[in-house]
């Protein structure tokens, strides 16, 4: 009687025979194929030996087809799994070698146990259908074998189902859906009847796995048949032609995310395919918003396809130019799926572009540098020569014409035979030292003669023109004339020499101003019995421009004048002169009365000397009083305004009406009266004093000079002027003196 098993094991074997030729024949190459024709021979021995099992009742004859069909189910999880690695894309971990190990090397140790001893069978019990498998004892090598090959199974089907799900195209989400589907069904069943059922002692049946694994026979041929797989489609010619392209490429989804990139783009970027995967294209397109309008204009208007000029952005962060084109991509039902998108690089291309360029302003700059040169040597005043090592001239621009000389006249003579005879020696010392060392600059002023016979002088400066080897093969003269300024500089030299004796002179006569002007002051403080009387002078380097006097006058009284001449020098010593001489003369008029002294004094100086003017204050005390005070009357004509310290410490700036003097006819000046008494003290001073600066550039200051009066009156009158003047050279900071600078004290005893 024939077994009913053993007919469905041989309809097994007749379907894996024709699955097998049918992949090898369809592409030998593929390695895809090849895995598949190895999977389908391992369940060709796998269902032969059952084939046998199932019908034979010898048990010896039995163990004998029993290690056949070991060669078919030992390694066959290892090789479903390689399967699918190759079928889902896996390159990356294909391409380590370990992997291989990992898939090979469990399903020949089980081989190898089996073949040797028992592994998932220790006896076998005659049953209606055939042979019920008794399970080892040793239950390590058996669990080992469940576990790992289970793990491969289960691992190759979710790697499929995930294939399946990431995948834009259509055909492929069919082939996984229907590989897993069939495959889980055959793992399914094949676990309840050979894993469980012996365990559980339920079922008396053989094992049925070789007529099961009908069921992804029959699955896999269904894809095959309607989803076209393991043929070589358009899709594995173009894998194979994206793999050798030498251009970049890259496969976008409908989303315009990366879903392959070729060999060629991941050299050119540094980047790996995995990635890449799933990135937005502006990873390595640097103009992303040019790609992704031309995107949406093909998604949405179904126009072919786009290309331009742009950049691939590498890894790194460099820029490579490349002509990017894009082409519309369509499944067969229609649908828009995605962008073919290929780009040639331009480096090499911008490079010639750019050398081409560069060749051609190159050139043009050349080209213009002669222009120009010939221009500037044609139309240059200075004389331009070339000279050979012999010291003939080789060339000589049209400048040369103006020294009366024809052009052929100059070409081929020596260039010293137009040069003085004293200057010769320069001329050639300066070409022998360019042809020796040219680096180092070098001129000289001759004297060339002219074609008339006279002599011009001219500056002559020497640069070289380097030929072959970089050995030097001409000197250039370019040379100017000097006569001009050689006559000028003769002529200035004449009249330094007398600027010279001129300055000697006035030297002498500012000493003898110095000494006039130094004789006109006060050397030492006037003695007064109801006064106390100290003045300071700090003078100018030049000759001051400051004048005081002290006078005791026979009618009683005491009288004091302090004047600042506008500038300095000679001219303010004269007028000072003149200044001491009037006073002095007015004083004897009206030394009583300042308003009048004042007055007189502005309308002589008008009459003698209206271009000078002056700052200045008369002041007169009246001793006449009694013994406990002192009257002091004075009159200013825009001068500092005198302060008066009171015993007390009250301080009190005095002032009265006057503008400058020397300058108005008619000018207006009163006078003011004030009573002193003993301890009192009167200061009178020039601006030179509130106007001293620091190097800051900051003004000492009116107020801080009456602060720093009213500080030093504890102290008697010496110490205190002392001390005023300590204070501003203090804020001066050793800045020098702008003004001279009085200041004069006088204490009521």
């Amino acid at each position: 009687m024939v077994n009913i098993l053993s007919v469905f094991s041989f309809l097994s074997i007749l379907l894996f025979i024709n699955l097998g030729i049918y992949a090898i024949r369809k592409d030998p190459r593929s390695a895809l194929n090849r895995v598949f024709s190895v999977l389908c021979l391992c369940f060709i021995f796998w269902s032969l030996s059952y084939m046998a099992v199932y019908s034979i009742t010898d048990k010896n004859e039995l163990w004998a087809w029993v290690k056949v069909g070991t060669i078919g189910w030992s390694p066959f999880a290892g090789i479903f799994l390689h399967f699918i690695l190759i079928l889902t894309r896996r390159k990356r971990l294909l391409s380590r070698r370990w992997i291989y190990a990992l898939l090979y090397a469990p399903g020949i140790a089980f081989m190898a146990k089996e073949l040797t001893g028992v592994l998932t069978v220790s006896d076998f019990i005659r049953v209606p259908l055939g042979w019920k498998e008794v399970k080892p004892t040793d239950l390590w090598w058996y669990y080992a074998f469940l576990v790992i090959q289970l793990s491969y199974i289960l691992f190759g089907l979710a790697l499929t189902l995930w294939w399946g799900r990431r995948t834009a195209v259509k055909r492929e989400k069919k082939q996984a859906l229907t590989i897993v589907v069939s495959g889980s069904i055959t793992l399914f069943l094949s676990v309840v009847t050979d894993v469980i059922f012996p365990s559980l002692n339920a079922i008396a049946l053989p094992s049925v796995s070789p007529v099961i694994i009908l069921v992804w026979a029959v699955g896999t041929w269904l894809t095959i048949v309607r989803h076209r797989f393991l043929t070589l489609t358009a899709a594995v010619a173009a894998d194979e032609i994206i793999s050798k392209m030498m251009d970049m490429l890259m496969l976008l989804d409908a989303r315009g995310r990366i879903i392959r990139v070729n060999p060629a783009l991941c050299a050119m970027t540094g980047y790996h395919e995995h990635e890449l995967r799933g990135s937005p294209v502006e990873t390595v397109i640097l103009e992303q918003y040019i790609f992704k309008e031309e995107f949406t204009r093909v998604r949405e208007n179904g126009i072919p396809g786009f290309s331009f000029e742009g950049n691939f952005k590498t890894r790194m962060g460099a820029i490579v130019p490349a002509m990017i084109s894009a082409s519309l991509m369509r499944d067969e039902n229609g649908d828009f799926i995605g962008l073919v998108v290929t780009g040639y690089d331009l480096t090499e291309a911008k490079q010639l572009e750019r050398e081409r360029e560069l060749r051609f302003k190159s050139d043009a700059a050349l080209q213009e540098s002669r222009e120009r040169f010939r221009l500037i040597t044609e139309n240059m005043l200075d004389y331009v020569a070339m000279i050979d090592a012999n010291g003939i001239f080789r060339y000589v621009s049209p400048s040369h014409a103006r020294l009366g000389y024809r052009h052929e006249e100059l070409l081929g003579i020596r260039a010293d035979q137009i040069i003085h005879p004293d200057d010769k020696a320069s001329l050639n010392a300066m070409i022998e030292r360019g042809f020796l060392n040219s680096d180092v600059a070098d001129f000289a002023e001759l004297r060339v003669r002219l074609a008339d016979g006279t002599y011009h002088w001219i500056e002559c400066v020497r640069s070289a023109v380097y030929g072959p080897g970089g050995k030097i093969s001409t000197i250039i003269l370019s040379s100017r004339d000097i006569d001009e300024r050689k006559n000028m500089q003769i002529e200035l030299k004449a009249s330094e020499e007398q600027l010279r004796e001129r300055n000697m002179l006035f030297e002498k006569e500012l000493t003898h101003a110095k000494f006039i002007h130094a004789a006109l002051l006060p050397s030492s403080p006037p003695e007064c019995d109801r006064l106390w009387i100290q003045f300071r002078y700090f003078p100018l380097e030049a000759v001051g421009g400051d004048y005081f006097s002290f006078t005791a006058l026979k009618e009683g009284g005491f009288g004091v004048f302090i004047g600042d001449v506008a500038g300095h020098g000679v001219s303010s010593a004269l007028f000072i002169s003149l200044l001491k001489a009037t006073a002095d003369r007015v004083r004897r008029s009206y030394g009583q009365s300042p308003e009048e002294f004042i007055k007189s004094l502005n309308s002589e100086l008008m009459e003698g000397m209206p271009a000078y003017f002056l700052t200045a204050l008369y002041g007169y005390f009246d001793l006449s009083a009694a013994h406990d005070s002192v009257r002091f009357t004075f009159a200013k004509g825009g001068h500092m305004p005198p302060v008066l310290l009171r015993a007390d410490g009250r301080a009190e700036v005095l002032s009265s009406r006057g503008t400058i003097i020397g300058q108005f006819e008619n000018a207006v000046y009163k006078e003011k009266s004030v009573d002193c008494k003993p301890g009192d003290r009167i200061y009178l001073y020039t601006d030179g004093l509130p106007e001293s600066r620091n190097e800051s550039g900051q003004i000492f200051g009116f107020d801080e000079l009456a602060n720093i009066m009213r500080t030093a009156r504890q102290r008697d009158l010496s110490l205190s002027m002392d001390a005023i003047m300590d204070a501003v050279n203090s804020f001066r900071d050793g800045f020098p003196l702008e003004d001279d600078i009085v200041l004069i004290g006088i204490e009521v005893r």
